[in-house]
């Protein structure tokens, strides 16, 4: 997570292969749901 402004996170060159980033600030909802997208993605 990050606390950079929107467009520095869309700039994520500098996350090693498979890293995701989510920017602050958020809702748990959305947190939940990027949670929830990444493991579906890593049980294909």
């Amino acid at each position: 997570m990050t606390g950079y402004a929107r467009q520095a996170a869309h700039q994520a060159a500098f996350l090693d292969g498979g890293m995701e980033i989510i920017s602050k600030p958020f809702a748990i909802e959305q947190l939940g749901r990027r949670i929830g997208e990444i493991l579906r993605r890593n049980i294909s």
